[in-house]
């Protein structure tokens, strides 16, 4: 849900508020995944892009090559619309 919250929270321009709940799924997601699955990646690309459009470019960077790199390395075709989007955010820097 707060992937999903942070999503909703972008569309609308709440960055401020898409952060905090991409902040907490990332917390809850990398305690409990792998280093490097999918979502902790999605999760690491909406904390990047609330960043940026907070204009904070910098601070968003890393979080978006992050994500950006762990979605490139998987397999799974259901990441593909997620990695677009989080390259898109990350070339728009």
């Amino acid at each position: 849900p707060l992937l999903t919250i942070s999503e909703l929270r972008l569309i609308q321009g709440d960055f401020a508020g898409a952060e905090a709940a991409a902040r907490d799924a990332l917390g809850l997601l990398s305690a409990a995944l792998p280093a490097g699955h999918f979502a902790t990646a999605v999760a690491e690309c909406r904390v990047g892009q609330a960043l940026a459009g907070q204009g904070k470019a910098e601070d968003a960077r890393p979080f978006l090559e992050a994500g950006a790199g762990a979605l490139t390395a998987s397999d799974r075709a259901e990441v593909d619309a997620y990695h677009d989007e989080c390259l898109a955010a990350l070339e728009a820097l």
